[in-house]
């Protein structure tokens, strides 16, 4: 073996292992992929970013937050879906409102037990990312809830782990 080889292989295992995870559990965030592949931060960033710079993945950015996607794997919209529902709060809402339709800001707080300062958080993230809109008569809803609708049924089936702690929230309450 070469001098340095052993290192060579290492880190191409550890980044082999970063890109598994990624496109196995889409939409993960970065403080995240440390914690389920056991390497420190600073290496699964180093890691990202040379995924990043050969067009392995790429990250779907909302707010302040990052997280992580095979390059290609998804479109915009669906980068977008998936990333809101890693969120529990987000996920809560789209729930409520795929599952109710409509509804005013007091039934969404209770329905989802969020406090009111976070249930406006979300909203707003939900609304930049076009996911809900605010109706005139101040009713939330869904922009589009056919496709919601559809791509929860193929993530459901394509992602398990994506929804695991939310598939009887969003599916069997339906």
């Amino acid at each position: 073996m070469r001098p340095g080889g052993l290192m060579a292989e290492s880190l191409l295992t550890s980044r082999e292992r970063v890109l598994a995870l990624v496109t196995s559990q889409p939409g993960l965030h970065l403080r995240e992929l440390p914690r389920r592949l056991g390497l420190s931060l600073r290496s699964v960033r180093y890691h990202l970013e040379g995924l990043e710079e050969s067009d392995r993945v790429t990250p779907h950015r909302s707010g302040r937050f990052a997280r992580w996607f095979a390059a290609g794997a998804f479109s915009t919209e669906d980068r977008t879906l998936i990333s809101a529902l890693r969120v529990r709060g987000q996920r809560a809402i789209l729930s409520e409102l795929l599952r109710e339709g409509p509804m005013r800001f007091a039934s969404l707080e209770k329905a989802t037990g969020l406090s009111s300062a976070t249930l406006v958080q979300y909203l707003h993230r939900l609304s930049s990312d076009a996911l809900i809109e605010a109706a005139e008569d101040r009713r939330y809803r869904l922009r589009d809830p056919s496709a919601i609708d559809l791509r929860l049924s193929v993530y459901r089936e394509r992602f398990p782990d994506l929804l695991a702690d939310a598939a009887r929230q969003i599916f069997d309450e339906k």
